[in-house]
């Protein structure tokens, strides 16, 4: 009996840490107005404001993305504006803008993970 229990902690474990890493998207995206949940995070995009210049178009400034976010996280919350390029300074728990599509309704594609 002691040779089987010994044989199935291994597999126990591993399974557990195996689901544990499956828990935490690396990618969440939103239009203005949804809400979803990245790992820990709960994230409402408020509103988008994109000013990039138009595909195939020549302008002085390529412009950015600014996204306002409501974040919740334990009982915490913040609401915060991201940026795309994104500047670090604006980031909470590590939660930046990966990507955003051009056109409407523009899509945010948000991370938690390091770049």
């Amino acid at each position: 009996m002691k040779k089987r229990s010994t044989l199935l902690l291994p597999l126990l474990a591993s399974g557990l840490l195996a689901s544990c890493t499956m828990i935490r998207p690396a990618q969440l995206t939103l239009s203005a107005g949804q809400t979803g949940k990245l790992g820990f995070q709960t994230v409402t995009l408020l509103k988008v404001l994109d000013s990039r210049c138009p595909p195939g178009s020549q302008c002085a400034w390529s412009g950015d993305v600014a996204a306002e976010v409501r974040v919740l996280k334990g009982r915490e919350t913040k609401t915060l504006t991201l940026r795309l390029p994104n500047d670090p300074q604006a980031e909470w728990a590590g939660l930046r803008i990966l990507n955003a599509t051009q056109g409407e309704p523009v899509q945010v594609t948000f991370t938690d993970r390091k770049p």
